[in-house]
């Protein structure tokens, strides 16, 4: 049985929950566990169980703004079906942002270049004798009958390079804008989808 206050119209989120509701009996659009992004698997941060402990512990004190409970889980499951497809985007950017080395970074470029080297050796001689040994070796050019000359060429090649980065922020968004873009990155989504159900709930006074 619930409790209901003395007017007898509304009660607390804990005493549903205490009760043997299952309030999150219903499907909502979650991330996925993990995306793709440079090349990179990257992890999302979110966790369904967290997400649903948090909300009940923040609301738990807090009297429904329905007349009864199944009119407030209507009302509470099509505002969390409404909300999550932003957030699931959210949830995924922040997986990627948080995959950016540099968050400031709007330009980065690597050039490569490469060069070739080709080399030739040449070494040579002539090879000279005679068919007709003589006695001795005095003015043996003289009685060559025959010579031979030998060329040997050795070819060389080889190849260098050297590599270029230029990386930072050349102004294609303004700074503040960048900056702003990192603050928003990291803000706590689960608190912002916590406090998109506040008016489903009667104000503390």
């Amino acid at each position: 049985m619930l409790n209901y206050d003395n007017t007898g119209v509304t009660v607390e989120l804990g005493d549903i929950v205490a009760s043997g509701v299952d309030i999150w009996d219903f499907d909502y659009p979650v991330p996925r566990s993990e995306i793709q992004y440079n090349g990179k698997t990257c992890k999302v941060d979110f966790d369904r169980q967290r997400l649903q402990e948090k909300i009940v512990n923040h609301y738990r004190f807090r009297q429904i703004g329905q007349e009864t409970v199944g009119r407030f889980l209507h009302y509470f499951r099509t505002r969390m079906r409404e909300i999550m497809p932003y957030y699931v985007q959210l949830y995924e950017f922040d997986a990627k942002f948080r995959n950016i080395e540099d968050p400031l970074e709007s330009y980065n470029l690597v050039e490569e270049f490469k060069a070739t080297n080709k080399g030739e050796t040449k070494t040579g001689g002539t090879a000279k004798f005679s068919d007709t040994p003589q006695g001795t070796i005095d003015n043996l050019d003289d009685h060559l009958t025959n010579a031979t000359r030998t060329d040997d060429t050795s070819t060389t090649e080889g190849e260098t390079g050297h590599t270029l980065t230029r990386k930072g922020n050349i102004g294609v968004q303004p700074l503040g804008g960048e900056v702003q873009n990192i603050r928003s990155a990291f803000i706590n989504i689960d608190l912002q989808i916590i406090e998109e159900l506040n008016d489903l709930f009667l104000m503390v006074y």
